[in-house]
């Protein structure tokens, strides 16, 4: 493979190459009894290569040792195709190996050296002995493209090539490369020493191959071990936060384990729920149907080791307050080392709201029913293959079938043969744009035998969840296109019919855009007489957007006219146009392209007023976007009404109910897992003075001020709340007394700070704060969050006592 290939060299780069000095053999050592000195030094450069750790380590140990013996050496490695080899290292200086890329416009670090069983790179290889080189130029030309062979000799006086030897680097009957070593040290007897180093170092190279596998492998074991630590920590902390419920039982189903939140959602502490049998944990229904599940499924677990089922079902738990938690509760099996069942795992989730939104479902699909089964149009719904899974009652009353008779068959069967490749294409090109309509007019066999001409529009909705299919609706127009083929056979039939019908009915040419035709109709629903219609374009009868709509779409449907889709023949779609007095009006058109007997392209239609239709539509329209805006208003002003109910209106923080809520749940956590928790309570000295002296709106205005300095200081985790009147309270989860007294500290002092004086008739008084702070009692333990606060008011006593503006931690030495 030619890598990097730039061209033959240009005449500077053989001069330059002309022009490298050679290496003196002459000024190579000189040495006696040549092979055994040979033999002896490679053998301390193999004790080297043993001891090496890295494949760089074993290169630089043979390169340094051929270069110490006035030899270069290469590496070259086997590839995975094992048809060629690559460079893994060279001894020789970069300099030289750049003046060579440039001479041949090869990368020799990417370059891959093919090798044939003939060559000799095949035969050291194949053979795996070593081979003696006395002609490098033949070497040479077994591995280069024969474009660069003119180039032979000056590679081998650049890099003084003379003789060499070919080394397999080989361990038991692998060979993992070879050896090239160059150099005038080596004769023919040398051989057998060359053959013994390329040993070593191939022995070298595959313990370094072997012990960085070990070290891999021993890096992804620990990974892996460290990662499974972390993940059943994870898994537990999900466990224990999870929305969803979590418990376990033993075989005999007693409880081994419940997720914390089971406490708060069904009322009894975790010891209770340990204790409580599965008789009084469910209802008698739930129950009956949870023994039958394990009366099935428990012996089969204990049979098969690989029977692991997995089963779901709707369980109603009792709380303590005897409501129902409604679940849906996944059960399976988990099983120890040795595949021995050990516990029942269950998974719950609350499907309170999901039953609620079932039934509110239902019941709106009893009133879309209702709409559907009395609707005239036919619906069905069908799956992607035709398929047909639901029809509505008209469907019977249109094509004579009994009822739900359809359901199963397939849709194509129902449609004419000259039709079926319409539909056809049109269910392919659905499959593949989601959302896609389709819109035509088929043929469908009615039960009696006979053809009935149908306007069909398809929505596909593969991808709804709750269709997963196609939606069809059937117009029977069998009456109006008789009566459309009836009047363009007939032109005296067309004009009678045409002029009797409560609709207009128009020819119009489709080159000119010039009506050709109106029925006297016209007059009773725009004002103007057939003769007027036919002198205006329709730019003077159409409003602007109707107009814009038929100048976009109507090249288009002529285009696929003309081209044979049968879909652009016949098309539904409403206008607005323009009425003689000034007003406008909303029509719907049925309009057919046709050739008549001339091979003029025309456009017969049917227009007739939809006006009323379209205002009780928009009417509707605008009631349900009134009923929607009120519903979110009334979600705004319920929203508004939980932030009330739980905020003091002065302050803007929690209130004394609120926080008593907040604090019995951190009181109990504190409790259960052996945790510190503290209370600060404070108030403002002074303050019955201030409302005297400056007046209640004052008093008002400083104690929001204090709301605000004090949450400032605290930590989000902490929760502030005012306690009632001056007093405020702050509860700090797992922290001690001690630290609690430092946020005390600050928030006093920053109060102070920011509220040096309040003057009212040059009368300046200082505002400032007295706190208590109390940890909780963990043996003896606390009855109550009520207990830690009476300990933090006493404190808060104290000083008050003390002159005020003060931080007293509670103890019993100190505050009896």
């Amino acid at each position: 493979m030619n890598l990097g290939w730039s061209g033959p060299p240009s005449e500077d780069d053989l001069n330059d190459c002309r022009n490298t000095p050679k290496i003196d053999s002459a000024s190579s050592p000189v040495v006696t009894d040549h092979s055994r000195d040979l033999l002896l030094a490679l053998s301390r450069t193999a004790q080297s290569i043993q001891r090496a750790r890295t494949e760089e380590e074993v290169y630089r140990a043979v390169g340094d040792q051929i270069k110490s013996l006035g030899g270069e050496a290469t590496l070259l490695m086997v590839n995975d195709d094992c048809q060629s080899l690559s460079m893994a290292y060279t001894s020789y200086s970069s300099k030289l190996i750049r003046k060579a890329e440039k001479i041949t416009g090869l990368s020799l670090q990417e370059y891959r050296v093919p090798f044939s069983p003939t060559s000799i790179y095949g035969r050291a290889l194949n053979g795996g002995k070593t081979i003696f080189i006395d002609s490098t130029s033949q070497a040479i030309a077994e591995v280069l493209p024969e474009s660069l062979h003119p180039f032979i000799n000056p590679i081998i006086s650049l890099f003084n090539l003379h003789q060499g030897a070919l080394c397999p680097l080989r361990v038991d009957d692998e060979i993992l490369g070879l050896l090239k070593v160059n150099g005038s040290f080596l004769n023919g007897q040398d051989l057998s020493a060359m053959e013994s180093f390329a040993g070593q170092i191939a022995v070298g190279l595959q313990n370094v191959r072997l012990m960085q596998k070990l070290q891999d492998e021993l890096a992804v074991r620990k990974q892996a071990e460290e990662s499974l630590k972390k993940s059943e920590a994870q898994y537990r902390l999900l466990a224990d936060h999870t929305t969803d419920t979590i418990w376990m039982s033993d075989m005999n189903l007693k409880t081994t384990y419940v997720s914390p939140s089971l406490e708060r959602i069904r009322g009894y502490t975790l010891e209770e729920l340990h204790e409580l049998p599965l008789e009084q944990n469910l209802t008698p229904a739930s129950f009956q149907l949870a023994l039958e599940v394990f009366a099935t499924e428990i012996p089969k677990v204990y049979a098969d080791p690989d029977h692991s089922p997995v089963v779901t079902l709707e369980l109603d738990f009792l709380n303590r307050d005897g409501t129902i938690y409604s679940t849906e509760t996944k059960l399976s099996i988990v099983r120890d080392e040795n595949r021995n069942p050990v516990s029942i795992l269950g998974e719950s989730r609350d499907i309170a709201e999901r039953k609620q939104a079932e039934k509110a479902l239902l019941e709106s699909e009893g009133y879309y029913r209702t709409l559907i089964e009395n609707a005239t149009d036919g619906i069905l719904v069908v799956n992607m293959d035709g398929t047909i899974r639901y029809e509505s009652p008209s469907v019977t009353r249109m094509l004579g079938h009994g009822p739900d008779a359809l359901i199963g068959t397939s849709t194509f069967d129902l449609i004419h043969p000259d039709d079926l490749a319409s539909i056809l294409a049109a269910f392919a090109e659905g499959l593949q744009i989601p959302g896609f309509i389709h819109r035509g007019e088929y043929r469908l066999r009615h039960s009696g035998g006979e053809w009935r001409y149908f306007e069909i529009i398809c929505h596909f909705l593969l991808k709804d969840p709750v269709v997963a299919g196609v939606i069809v609706n059937g117009r029977d127009i069998t009456d109006r296109k008789q009566a459309e083929e009836a009047l363009v056979k007939s032109e005296k039939q067309y004009r009678l019919l045409a002029e009797r019908m409560a609709d207009v009915v128009w020819v119009l040419d489709a080159r000119t855009m010039r009506f050709k035709y109106v029925s006297p109709s016209v007059e009773k629903l725009l004002g103007y007489t057939p003769e007027e219609i036919l002198g205006l374009s329709l730019e003077q009868i159409l409003l602007p957007d109707s107009l814009e709509f038929i100048n976009m779409t109507f090249p288009d449907r002529v285009r696929q006219f003309q081209e044979g889709d049968r879909t652009a023949v016949t098309r539904l779609f409403t206008l607005d146009q323009r009425r003689k007095d000034g007003s406008s009006i909303t029509v719907e058109i049925i309009s057919k392209l046709v050739v008549n007997e001339k091979m003029d392209l025309e456009v017969v239609g049917v227009s007739r007023d939809i006006t009323q239709r379209k205002q009780a539509e928009d009417e509707l329209r605008r009631a349900n976007e009134s009923l929607e805006t009120a519903h979110r208003e009334l979600q705004k002003m319920f929203a508004h009404e939980q932030l009330l109910a739980r905020t003091d209106g002065l302050t803007r923080l929690y209130n004394r109910r609120y926080f008593f809520e907040l604090a019995t749940r951190e009181f109990k956590a504190s409790m259960r897992y052996q945790r510190p928790l503290t209370i600060i309570l404070f108030d403002l000295d002074g303050f019955k003075q201030i409302n005297d002296t400056f007046g209640h709106a004052t008093g008002d205005a400083i104690l929001f001020q204090i709301a605000q300095t004090a949450a400032a200081q605290i930590r989000n985790v902490d929760i502030l709340a005012r306690y009632g009147g001056d007093e405020f309270v702050i509860l700090l989860p797992q922290t001690h007394a001690r630290e609690a007294f430092l946020i005390a500290e600050r928030v006093r002092n920053s109060v102070a700070a920011t509220h040096t004086h309040v003057t009212a008739e040059n009368s300046p008084f200082a505002v400032t704060l007295s706190l208590g702070v109390s940890e909780i009692l963990l043996s003896p333990q606390d009855e109550s969050v009520e207990d830690i606060i009476r300990r933090a008011d006493k404190a808060l006593y104290k000083v008050k006592q003390n002159g005020n503006n003060q931080t007293l931690i509670f103890t019993p030495d100190s505050i009896p």
